[in-house]
């Protein structure tokens, strides 16, 4: 694995490395560690065992378990502020997208799990108030998806905002980018809508 000397990409840089090697992430279902011996690597596993119960997955516990998790990786104790120190210069007008994969029905990322990320992300503070819930976008690549994967669409004002780059409006981004050795096409939510 390559070692990423800048630890702040911009939206440029962040495209090419999404290109380059994809980006994902997994919760397994109190406990944290964490692990790092680069100082531009640090791992974090979270685990408790009340998360799920058969199919059942408890919101509150996973709320926990994100919580923990962010503010073991920052070593920031207060997760809105945790958060905030990922995303070098944000602001409360900046728009953070979050990319689930939904195109396996046999295990897509789940709602519960995004839900605590938009969660926590709301609690980073400016001045007297909270990020925008409006400002973070959970996107796919169809609308579809991310319905059959138990996420709601919302493309208003309000609330945190859900819908795939098939959503009318959105598309994909006019530029070319390197994928795979292949220039491609990227959505917009991430080449036009989306800071970080």
């Amino acid at each position: 694995m390559k070692t990423i000397e800048n630890p702040e990409p911009g939206r440029r840089t962040f495209i090419k490395l999404v290109s380059v090697a994809g980006v994902g992430s997994m919760v397994f279902p109190f406990k944290a560690w964490a692990s790092g011996t680069s100082r531009n690597s640090r791992i974090v596993s979270v685990t408790d065992d009340l998360a799920t119960n058969g199919l059942n997955i408890d919101k509150d516990v996973v709320q926990t378990m994100m919580d923990s998790g962010i503010m073991e990786l920052a070593q920031i104790w207060d997760v809105g502020s945790a958060w905030k120190s990922l995303f070098p210069d944000i602001t409360a007008d900046k728009t953070i997208a979050i990319k689930v994969n939904c195109a396996s029905p046999g295990l897509p990322s789940h709602p519960i799990v995004t839900e605590a990320i938009a969660n926590s992300l709301t609690k980073m503070p400016f001045g007297g108030s909270f990020f925008p819930e409006n400002n973070i976008i959970i996107f796919e690549r169809t609308d579809y998806e991310l319905i059959n994967a138990g996420f709601t669409i919302n493309a208003s004002s309000s609330g945190v905002r859900c819908f795939g780059t098939n959503h009318s409006g959105v598309g994909f981004s006019s530029q070319t980018y390197p994928v795979n050795g292949q220039n491609k096409k990227i959505s917009r939510i991430v080449s036009d809508m989306a800071d970080y």
